[in-house]
């Protein structure tokens, strides 16, 4: 989890922009989550106390502050490099408050998170925003002193906000005719939120991994996200039976006003019977139930996982690609 002790060189620029760095505690962190446009699962609480628990970074926390009110925050991953050295990296993030923040007042901040990392580590902060890739978001970037390394993130996030009747109708026709398969299948739900089902699922996802030689979240990392998730339910496993054995499962994380599909498994009789079809409508119901507003369907890959970006297109979401890794 990131410090909680005053950060003596918390960053101010003119006395209207201000970041808070490393002052705020778990609680806090969540608070800020709940109340956010659209937080990403990378910028979530309990998501950066598992990179910790999993040894795969630590992490610091500002709080973005215009006339001393907060407008974002931003979790920033420290990876050792050599010996004292660090290199750091935001991934999906800052988070906004409000959306509607002008592009001008982004800049500043941009600008004041950028020269905390070169003057204090001597080795730039690897930033990937979470900003749709136009002209003019790369414009912003660059008038902040960022340079382009790398291609953006691409996803599909799925509006609940409409009634689920309508977001039925919205769906590729062939994925409404496939999901309706699915529900003459005789397929029975089990909702898992303490975990019970979690070590059965990670043996499925290391199983796929291996066979499919690509890399996925690791054990170690959704292990600590149950731990740390309990208290806000950041992890729920949908699981779909048949004859009382699972066929299929996905692993759906709750952050704030969004929620993300993060993992997923599909034996060969889940495939038969359409079973992922049936698991992600039973998500979109429960997310709608919960008051959740934005579905972030995973990434999409269509150069390597074509079938699956295929798949999740057929949701009708809206297919974002972000604008880029930048140092």
């Amino acid at each position: 989890m990131s410090r909680t002790g005053r950060d003596p060189d918390s960053t101010q620029k003119d006395g209207l922009f201000r970041i808070d760095w490393n002052q705020h505690a778990f609680d806090a962190q969540q608070a800020l989550l709940m109340a956010s446009a659209r937080p990403t699962l990378p910028q979530a609480p309990a998501y950066a106390a598992a990179l910790v628990d999993a040894g795969h970074a630590q992490t610091e926390f500002g709080v973005l502050r215009f006339h001393d009110r907060p407008v974002g925050y931003v979790f920033v991953e420290r990876r050792p490099f050599f010996r004292w050295v660090s290199s750091f990296r935001i991934y999906r993030g800052p988070v906004w408050l409000d959306n509607s923040l002008p592009g001008t007042v982004q800049r500043e901040f941009f600008q004041m998170i950028r020269q905390r990392y070169r003057f204090r580590t001597g080795r730039p902060v690897t930033f990937h925003p979470e900003m749709s890739d136009t002209p003019a978001n790369r414009r912003h970037l660059a008038v902040s002193g960022f340079r382009r390394i790398a291609h953006g993130y691409s996803t599909i996030w799925l509006d609940l906000a409409p009634a689920l009747e309508p977001l039925r109708a919205s769906l590729d026709a062939k994925w409404r005719n496939r999901l309706g398969q699915s529900e003459r299948n005789n397929l029975q739900l089990q909702v898992d939120t303490d975990g019970s089902s979690l070590d059965w699922l990670i043996e499925r996802h290391e199983e796929h991994m291996a066979a499919r030689n690509y890399r996925g979240p690791s054990r170690a990392l959704l292990t600590g996200m149950m731990h740390h998730g309990r208290q806000t339910r950041l992890i729920t496993i949908l699981s779909a039976l048949r004859g009382g054995e699972p066929v299929a499962a996905v692993l759906i994380t709750r952050h704030g006003s969004s929620a993300t599909y993060f993992v997923g498994w599909n034996g060969p009789e889940g495939r038969r019977l359409r079973a992922h079809h049936f698991l992600l409508w039973q998500a979109v119901r429960m997310l709608q139930d919960e008051k959740v507003r934005w579905f972030d369907l995973g990434g999409i890959n269509n150069a390597d996982a074509a079938k699956v970006a295929r798949f999740k297109s057929g949701l009708s979401g809206d297919h974002t690609t972000l604008v880029g890794g930048y140092t």
